[in-house]
């Protein structure tokens, strides 16, 4: 509200009497006068700002040197926090940070790698939602206890897949088997809509 009201300290004047003798007041009690600056804060409005704010109200400007139409310049514009979503993933689920190495061509290209990552995460995201919305499938257990979720998001995928193995069992050098844990039926689903073989997950001989 600063810019709408301005203000400032006061020192108002108070007068009191009070009797130059004790006793109750008569007729013939002589009294003096006692006076006291007390402090207050006074506010005003600010006129002119007030009507350069009602003039502004309910237009929303938009500076930009595109050629894009207003209506899809704003809609790039409310695009925008959902740009910023995707590129905490670098901080959250990507953890590019802390980086243990000084030469700028080698940030360059971790950099690259953790958008490339970045990319990848938003189309396998992607690509979940749109096959759960064509095959009609309105939930997945995504969530942590098996909760389920509608909008399955790349942080719940990967917290899905990260602790699966593969065994191989060996005699000497001789490798003689390869196992993996069944996949559970989430993860079949999963794997299901983003139509990736089974296979990969269940290295079994």
């Amino acid at each position: 509200m600063s810019r709408w009201l301005n203000f400032k300290i006061k020192f108002d004047i108070e007068e009191s009497f009070k009797a130059i003798t004790r006793g109750k007041p008569t007729d013939e009690t002589r009294f003096r006068r006692v006076t006291k600056k007390v402090p207050r804060l006074h506010i005003f409005k600010n006129v002119e700002a007030i009507a350069r704010s009602k003039a502004m109200d309910g237009i929303f400007p938009l500076t930009t040197n595109t050629k894009e139409k207003p209506v899809d310049v704003l809609k790039i514009y409310k695009y925008q926090p959902k740009l910023e979503k995707r590129h905490s993933m670098l901080k959250s689920t990507l953890e590019v940070a802390p980086v243990w190495i000084k030469s700028n061509v080698r940030i360059e290209a971790l950099m690259f790698v953790e958008y490339l990552a970045q990319m990848t995460a938003a189309l396998i995201e992607r690509e979940l939602r749109h096959e759960m919305e064509n095959k009609k499938v309105e939930l997945l257990n995504s969530l942590p206890e098996g909760r389920p979720s509608r909008t399955p998001t790349i942080e719940q995928v990967l917290r899905l897949f990260e602790n699966r193995s593969r065994n191989e069992l060996y005699e000497n050098s001789k490798r003689i088997k390869t196992f993996a844990e069944p996949l559970t039926t989430v993860q079949a689903k999963i794997l299901s809509l983003l139509d990736v073989p089974v296979a990969a997950y269940l290295c079994g001989e």
